[in-house]
């Protein structure tokens, strides 16, 4: 995580940044006791032992030591039949973990639009956040889910809403490169659409292509975030040799200085990548590091 922290491609890279290092859907090791058992049969579909289990006694409510419940554990399987019994139970729809993650963030998250109906038509809070800031149309954005995105948005999503990093479905859609759902967000007036930033995003993840595309569309190729990174100043902190020589082919600056006084250049002497270091060298750089 230290590069993204130094690169400040967003705080969601949180997200991603959203996204994986924050969805982990292991969920904690199952005790001995029937509500511990009722969820990792959520999670694996059986619906029979649920019923057993909920004959004994089980809650239904229950949670393990992350805070997910059973529903948490059949949405994110998309086991739609165990996520039916559990809402004819009374499960709560709207229970949070730890982390404040919903079931209908867990359904979003795995693109299972069926379960995410389900628990829409029973309640779930369309613009839930957790302790992020992420909202379930968030999270479609970031994972590229279209139909998913189009069911929230159909049900009352929030389409400006923003995280704790200040990021909106459409900034999100338009870093992945997901034009499909930046396109339906446009149509339903979203804003926060930043194709500075998405550049950026694209070359710290080395996508030549994406880099192209927004270059070709007149993105500013020395944008700078909040930190003044540039898109050269990410790629060439990541080791991607293609992206940077596509940038300084297409006229990056490289003696562009981020917050710290640093230019791409000394990033790339820093990460050890020589060709890079070599290759910007040769555009003319004036002092790399600040005295």
């Amino acid at each position: 995580m230290k590069s993204t922290r130094l690169l400040g491609v967003t705080k969601w890279d949180l997200a991603l940044i959203c996204v994986l290092s924050l969805w982990s859907w292991t969920l904690a090791a199952a005790g001995t006791d029937m509500n511990q058992e009722l969820i990792q049969a959520a999670l694996r579909g059986d619906v029979q032992q649920i019923q057993k289990l909920l004959a004994k006694g089980a809650d239904f409510n229950a949670k393990d030591q992350d805070g997910k419940s059973a529903l948490f554990a059949a949405a994110v399987e998309g086991r739609s039949e165990v996520v039916k019994l559990l809402l004819r139970q009374g499960a709560d729809v709207n229970a949070k973990s730890n982390q404040g993650q919903t079931a209908l963030m867990a359904a979003v998250y795995a693109g299972d639009i069926e379960v995410a109906e389900l628990l829409l038509n029973k309640g779930a809070d369309v613009n839930v956040k957790d302790q992020y800031g992420a909202s379930p149309l968030t999270i479609a954005a970031l994972r590229g889910n279209l139909e998913v995105a189009k069911l929230l948005v159909e049900k009352g999503a929030d389409v400006n809403a923003k995280d704790n990093g200040g990021n909106t479905a459409l900034s999100c859609a338009s870093k992945k490169g997901h034009d499909d759902i930046a396109k339906l967000l446009r149509t339903h007036h979203a804003q926060g659409q930043d194709t500075g930033l998405a550049l950026i995003q694209a070359a710290y993840e080395g996508d030549a292509q994406r880099v192209k595309n927004l270059l070709s569309k007149g993105t500013l190729i020395n944008t700078q975030n909040k930190n003044g990174l540039t898109a050269l100043h990410a790629a060439s902190y990541q080791g991607h040799l293609e992206v940077v020589k596509l940038l300084v082919d297409k006229g990056a600056d490289c003696n562009i200085r981020d917050s710290k006084g640093m230019m791409a250049f000394a990033f790339a002497i820093i990460k050890g990548h020589r060709e890079i270091a070599q290759l910007l060298e040769e555009c003319g750089i004036e002092q790399a590091f600040e005295k």
